[in-house]
């Protein structure tokens, strides 16, 4: 558990006699009275340092407090010979009053004697030891942790208001604080009661009179430590010092200044008139996370009061006499504090919403109808600006689905994406041992099922006939399929061959006015789409594509047909292209040699007795593979000539014994052969 740095903070005001110095910020007091008697004006009078400084702290209580209540704790100490604290962190000590009465009792600083060690590091000495004490939200979370008290982090920031002539003094107070933070902390660790800061930012704010120059440089935050930042900051007394301590009250609080402009009040010396005033107000800036990014021109604008603070503006709707029954979708309410409490637009502005009246806030457009982004009103004295829904609220009626982007469509297959909804919703599971991360199987059985997967009715042909496809898709969605699945989805497969026959695909189809045939080509080429996507899924899916392709019907005379037209056509258009540079055989034939003459005439056409052309590879007609077919046929019908399958060139010897017995030699040795008439 970690605590943030703003949940403590502890202010240390230097008490020395060098604050008791005039800041030069004057103040004139109308004391005249309002009859005719005239009176001596008084002359103008000036806050000390010491009293701005109290004034500037209680500034940022006063915010805190009102934003956050006691969820922000808040601690004061006053330096001078000795640390003298002021406040802690128990919840009745948490109250300006409280820390009007402790500054009331301490008084004045005095002037000390020369031997007199008066310094603000007894202070911050205090404030670091103060943060090493538990509150008691840690105190609580310490005990109910126990063994793991360790990961409960302490964090804080130490605001240090002096003043300093150079920047050797402010090197001097940070040297001596590092060394006292880092012995303080480790004496921390090693106790169990208190507890230590594993980070602590230190803000040593230098003030001057209004007027003079300062040889103090401010530094930007920087870290001396892994647990201790350090920042220095400039600023004149008076009214500029508290406006310094609001600043960073909205820089460690997360907050926004919210400017409510054209307010109509009444003027005060004429009650007949009225004025259009602005007030700002402070609180978190989550109240605007809903805000719409294309603000108009001018909603965010310098604060008025706040140097380089930045407001948003929303401009006041006069309230309705029946507001107060209307209700409004609020994403949240969130506490806020005027900025400037004391002025009298603020004090109108409050009284107004504390009597029980709610305002309306309207959010600046550039064009377009007005946006009410915000409303202010209280609930049990504390006021809050709610922040209204700038889009549809959650009570009205969700949008249709038809209603999307690129056109107003209305056949979505919505029972068939619910169905995905619920089939691959998450629930809290753990991994099982050699098996991989839940989300990484849900991740992968979502892929697998929207491989396929139509967007609309209009789209898909197969994905209608729930009745006949059955569990195919479900089942191919799958890793692995078993037998008794691949049984399935033959049956399916066989169930739609049926359909097909039976002539009642058509009446499941969007898309009406076709024919048959037009039918069955768009049922088979999805059911091939479908089955392909999950072929590679395993060896069973593979078996589903086998059975797929064994029932799909074979081409229908028509289709061969087209097929051999669009043959013919390409040969015709290949015939073209070679004929002027080769001669082709049929016409070789014909002329036996001689080239016929060119002319202009166009080509006659081939006659359809003119017999079977050569056998050219792709050049083929239907009546040519119709004849090779038949003569095949006729031919496996009675066994083959024997002098035709030993011959040559379709050539065969007659006599060939005769012609060999004539070719061996006579012997004279043989019997019988002086008898032979020859000899």
């Amino acid at each position: 558990m970690v605590y943030p740095h703003n949940y403590k903070t502890v202010f240390v005001i230097d008490h020395s006699a060098k604050l008791l110095q005039s800041s030069n910020e004057d103040f004139d007091f109308d004391v005249g009275s309002k009859g005719k008697t005239p009176t001596i004006p008084l002359a103008p009078l000036s806050k000390s340092h010491w009293t701005s400084s109290i004034e500037a702290g209680l500034e940022f209580c006063r915010i805190v407090y009102d934003i956050f209540g006691r969820k922000k704790l808040i601690s004061f100490f006053a330096s001078d010979v000795v640390a003298h604290p002021l406040s802690g962190w128990s919840d009745n000590e948490q109250d300006i009053d409280f820390i009007q009465r402790a500054f009331g009792l301490l008084g004045l600083p005095r002037k000390a004697n020369r031997a007199d060690d008066v310094s603000v590091l007894h202070g911050l000495s205090a404030a670091v030891d103060q943060l090493h004490i538990p509150t008691q939200r840690q105190s609580e979370a310490r005990i109910s942790l126990l063994e793991n008290a360790d990961t409960l982090h302490n964090n804080g920031r130490i605001i240090c208001i002096t003043m300093a002539k150079s920047d050797s003094q402010i090197d001097d107070i940070i040297k001596k604080f590092v060394s006292l933070f880092d012995i303080r902390n480790r004496d921390a660790f090693s106790s169990d009661e208190l507890l230590p800061i594993h980070n602590c930012e230190l803000v040593i704010v230098a003030v001057h009179p209004v007027g003079n120059t300062c040889k103090v440089t401010e530094r930007e935050s920087f870290e001396v430590s892994a647990s201790l930042s350090i920042t220095v900051m400039v600023s004149p007394s008076g009214r500029s010092l508290a406006n310094k301590m609001v600043a960073l009250a909205v820089n460690f609080f997360n907050l926004v200044i919210t400017s409510v402009t054209g307010i109509p009040m009444k003027e005060e010396q004429n009650a007949n008139s009225s004025a259009n005033y602005d007030v700002e107000l402070l609180h978190s800036s989550e109240a605007h996370s809903e805000m719409l990014n294309e603000l108009a021109e001018g909603c965010r604008a310098p604060s008025q009061e706040i140097v380089g603070v930045d407001s948003v503006t929303l401009k006041w709707c006069t309230p309705k006499a029946s507001a107060s029954n209307d209700i409004q979708s609020c994403v949240g309410a969130f506490p806020l504090s005027p900025l400037d409490a004391n002025s009298r637009p603020s004090l109108c502005l409050t009284n107004f919403l504390l009597g029980g009246r709610s305002v309306m806030l309207e959010q600046p457009k550039k064009s377009g109808a007005k946006i009410l982004s915000h409303m202010l009103t209280s609930h049990g004295g504390q006021i809050y600006i709610h922040q209204l829904t700038c889009g549809k609220s959650i009570l009205d009626d969700p949008p249709s689905i038809s209603e999307g982007l690129g056109g107003r469509i209305t056949d979505y297959r919505i029972q068939a994406f619910g169905e995905l909804i619920i089939n691959h919703a998450l629930s809290p599971d753990k991994p099982l041992a050699g098996e991989g991360a839940p989300i990484s199987k849900a991740e992968a059985s979502m892929e697998r099922t929207t491989r396929v997967w139509p967007m609309t009715i209009g789209e898909t042909l197969i994905f209608n006939l729930e009745a006949q496809i059955g569990l195919l898709p479900r089942l191919l969605a799958q890793d692995q399929l078993t037998m008794e699945q691949v049984e399935e989805c033959r049956k399916a497969i066989f169930d739609m061959l049926k359909l097909d026959e039976q002539n009642q695909i058509g009446a499941y189809s969007v898309q009406k006015g076709k024919k048959k045939e037009e039918y069955t080509r768009l049922m088979w080429a999805e059911l091939d789409e479908l089955v392909q996507a999950h072929a590679d899924t395993s060896p069973n899916h593979a078996d589903v594509l086998v059975i797929l392709n064994k029932c799909r019907p074979l081409p229908s005379s028509e289709d061969i047909a087209n097929t051999a037209n669009s043959r013919k056509r390409r040969a015709t258009l290949d015939s073209k292209t070679s004929r002027a540079s080769t001669p082709s055989s049929e016409t070789s034939l014909d002329t036996r040699g001689k080239s016929l003459p060119r002319s202009d005439s166009p080509i006659p056409k081939k006659s359809k007795y003119a017999g079977i052309p050569l056998n050219f590879s792709g050049n083929q007609t239907l009546l040519a593979m119709w004849t090779r077919r038949v003569n095949q046929h006729n031919n496996s019908r009675h066994a083959e000539f024997a002098g035709r399958a030993t011959s040559i060139d379709n050539k065969a010897k007659l006599y060939q014994k005769l012609e060999e017995q004539f070719m061996q030699p006579v012997d004279d040795s043989t019997p019988g052969s002086k008898n032979c008439p020859d000899h």
